[in-house]
Formats: structure tokens, sequence, C-alpha cells
């Protein structure tokens, strides 16, 4: 029997106005240390120079100056461990120096208005009631940059982004730097000089490096015999770890190149033609599988029997494949 996966249609993309409930955010300080280990797999945080933050959290909450938090964006684990440090690290540190930080231990994360799409449930009733500001990727967004504008000249917590614009997945390399990061900074200089405040914008970096101190080969091993399994590629025969991500890079490049020949098809003008396009098979082909999504073999097994509805030119749509 075939399979029919379905595919849940998402909503319209909507803008959801931040809020902070108090409730929430102690709910998210004290279950993120268990977050971070038994779902992250995080075990330690360490954070050299956190001294820098928090001395900006101290003039922020003397309203000495503006905050916004630049950091690196290198995994998917970034936010999680983001919040841990607000809100864990950064309290902790403050009171072993004997230094107040005056206020929560706490920002205003910028996330992608389709996070909330895929990221599952709990991250879409935590991120909104935590004073997250969502954001159009890469299109025009006047509700966000205004949402944006607005709090980092008078906001409650700093502002935090990554630059980036989008994960990176790379430990050691830096990805390109969008403009957005200063712009930001800029249009808050100048809305603190309208309203006639002497307050200064601080830009703070915040980077991160993930080491696996535990078997990093048989990690290594675990995370190619995956790839290898669900792709279904031939195994590298190189020794070098390098090596053998490159080979693995150009066999999934081939399957994208034949994916998209099949399936992909070029107008004469040039043009790209239909998304699903597919070769015309004859009913009577030596292959006597062949169906569309919808389609039962028929009995005798020489064809099937399709109630997909046909197109004005008696296409069936959408189109079959082979199965």
């Amino acid at each position: 029997m075939l399979r029919k996966d379905r595919v849940r249609a998402q909503g319209g993309l909507k803008f959801i106005e931040p809020r902070f409930i108090p409730w929430v955010y102690t709910f998210m300080r004290l279950s993120c240390p268990t977050y971070l280990r038994f779902v992250e797999g995080i075990s330690r945080v360490e954070t050299p120079g956190i001294e820098h933050l928090i001395r900006a959290y101290q003039l922020f909450y003397q309203k000495k100056a503006r905050l916004l938090i630049a950091f690196r964006h290198a995994s998917v684990h970034d936010s999680p461990v983001m919040a841990y440090l607000f809100c864990r690290c950064l309290p902790a540190e403050a009171r072993r120096r004997r230094q107040k930080l005056g206020g929560l231990g706490h920002a205003h994360f910028l996330y992608g208005r389709g996070v909330l799409n895929w990221a599952g449930g709990g991250a879409s009733f935590f991120i909104p009631r935590i004073a997250g500001i969502p954001v159009m990727n890469r299109r025009s967004d006047a509700q966000g940059m205004r949402t944006i504008r607005r709090y980092l000249s008078d906001g409650p917590f700093p502002i935090s982004l990554a630059p980036e614009g989008q994960v990176s997945y790379h430990n050691h390399r830096l990805g390109p730097i969008e403009g957005g990061t200063a712009r930001l900074a800029v249009w808050c200089l100048e809305d603190l000089e309208r309203q006639e405040r002497d307050e200064e914008i601080l830009i703070i970096p915040v980077a991160f490096h993930y080491l696996y101190p535990n078997n990093p080969e048989q990690l290594f091993a675990q995370v190619v015999d995956r790839v290898l399994q669900r792709a279904g590629l031939q195994r590298p025969q190189s020794d070098s770890r390098y090596d053998t991500l490159i080979e693995l890079t150009d066999q999934l490049l081939q399957k994208i190149e034949a994916f998209s020949t099949r399936f992909f098809t070029i107008g004469s003008n040039g043009s790209a033609g239909q998304l699903y396009g597919y070769r015309r098979r004859s009913w009577e082909s030596s292959r006597s599988r062949t169906c569309c999504p919808v389609c039962l073999p028929s009995d005798s097994g020489a064809g099937t029997t399709c109630s997909v509805p046909t197109s004005p030119k008696g296409e069936r749509s959408p189109p079959w494949i082979e199965c």
C-alpha cells in the first residue's frame, strides 16, 4: 500500500506584538539548565569576557547607554545558549563579583516570523511571551522595523540579534554580515538626538565556539553514517574527515542536479518551466508499476487506476512519477 504523506498548510506569517510575562520568564530561568543539558545536549557553558557584558548592562540600566547585542549564529543551539547566558550566567557572575546589574538579565530577541511555524509548540508559546520581536527576513517589513526602533530606544531590555541573518553552521568562520545591525544603531542615535537624550549606543559582540569533548571521532562517524543512510550515498574511501565531507558534498550535489534535471523543465525561451515537470511515459511501458501519489495499482498489475483530475490538455495534475 502506498503511504500518503500529508503536509499541513501554515497560515500567514502574522506580526505578533512582543509582550513580557514575568512568570514565563521565571519558568524559563528555572528550566533553562535542564533544557540545555537534556534537550540540546550541552553539558557546560563557559563565559570568558562576561565582565564586558556586565558593564554594558549596568550602563543600560543606569540610562547612560542603549545596548545592542550582536551574537554569532553558528548553530541552532545559539538561542537557548543566549537565553541561558542572560538569565543565569550574567546574574550569577555579577553576584560573584559583588556587583549589581540594575535589572533583569534578559534581552529582546529578534526572530524570524517563520520560526514559530517550525520550531514547535514550546517555542511558539515562549518566544512571544518573553518579549521576542518578530521580523521578516530579506523583505520589506515596516511594522517590524518600527517595533525594533521603538524598543531599541525605549525598550525595557537590550536588543539581541544575529548580524549574519541566518545560521552559518561553522565554528571557525564568520558568515557574511548584513548591514542591519549598523543601520539600527544609527537609527537609535537619531532617535536619541531627536529626544535630546545624551545616551550612547553600545554594540557588544558575542561569539560562540562549540566543543565536543567526549569522543568527537565517534560523533563524526555517527553523523556520516546517518547521512549515508538517509541520502543513499556511497561511503567515501578517504581517511581524512575534511576530504570525507567534501566527497559527501559532491555526491549530494550530484543527486540534487539529477533530481532537478528530471523534475524541472526549461521553456523554449530559456525561462523556468513547470515546477514539477515530468516526462511522459506510456502505460504500455515495460515498467509495470507507475502511479501518481494518489493512485493504486490495478489488480492485473499492468498499470494503475488513477482518479486524479486531468487538465484541459488531458494531463494529470499533480504529475505522476515512477514509484
